[in-house]
């Protein structure tokens, strides 16, 4: 992360409210594709090893709407997160997405639901530090179909949106928090997924990038996305339509 010469908080970064709105208004994402995303889960558990991690977990999450969930860390907030992304299947109960049973897809299944379907933020961005901005960006569409002008397309206007396209060929490290924060986001919205999964996706930021980063999230949540996340901060939570507080694996 690149520091001013001064030591001081990284490269000043100028993201204004009505930027956010020009961002997420320019979002031409198919009306038909944004009726989907709704997630269900019955009678879940998971183990780890002997650990009981997740506990008799049911739960409905309707389709546009910012879902938080809260608890303190070793609850089981990141585990249930992770099977929502498709990333671990549960030992018991089902997970269905759209009303189509998650649980029994093989690898490859799997890894095509989380292609086309699911977006990750995560707390610490999870960038490649070999790779520049416009490269992290265009990584999930590697595993698309899609003809090479139509993926710098899509990279290129998702740059501009996030306005990191002055960045394109920086690497990570000489980006700030709250612009690598950016970059993830551009990169879980590049191949437009009916849900963004986001897993503490302030708690590596200052008060005022973290804030930016809720309100770009809001914005994407109003065209359509749903949007689940998971913090340990109350004021974090209550950013989301709704919040579910868990404890010891359960929701309570």
């Amino acid at each position: 992360m690149m520091m001013s010469p001064g030591g001081e908080y990284p490269l000043h970064e100028k993201f204004t409210l009505s930027r956010f709105s020009e961002i997420v208004n320019e979002l031409k994402i198919s009306a038909a594709r944004r009726i989907m995303g709704k997630i269900d889960v019955k009678n879940m558990e998971l183990y780890y090893s002997s650990f009981h991690a997740l506990k008799n977990i049911n739960l409905e999450i309707p389709e546009k709407k910012i879902t938080a969930f809260i608890g303190p860390s070793g609850c089981g907030k990141s585990t249930l997160l992770n099977i929502l992304g498709g990333i671990r299947r549960p030992d018991q109960g089902n997970y269905l997405f759209d009303g189509k049973v998650t649980n029994d897809m093989k690898e490859k299944e799997k890894a095509v639901f989380r292609n086309k379907n699911v977006g990750f933020v995560v707390q610490h961005f999870a960038l490649i530090q070999e790779k520049t901005v416009y490269d992290n960006i265009m990584l999930p569409l590697n595993y698309q179909k899609i003809k090479k002008q139509e993926k710098h397309q899509k990279v290129q206007q998702m740059m501009e949106w996030m306005e990191i396209a002055e960045k394109k060929y920086n690497y990570p490290y000489e980006l700030s928090g709250g612009q690598c924060q950016r970059v993830a986001i551009a990169r879980a919205l590049v191949t437009e997924p009916q849900l963004i999964l986001a897993d503490e996706p302030t708690g590596a930021l200052d008060e005022e990038n973290a804030q930016k980063i809720v309100n770009i999230l809001k914005k994407i949540n109003e065209k359509g996305t749903t949007i689940i996340m998971v913090t340990h901060d109350m004021d974090m939570a209550k950013q989301g339509k709704r919040c579910i507080h868990m404890k010891d694996g359960r929701i309570i």
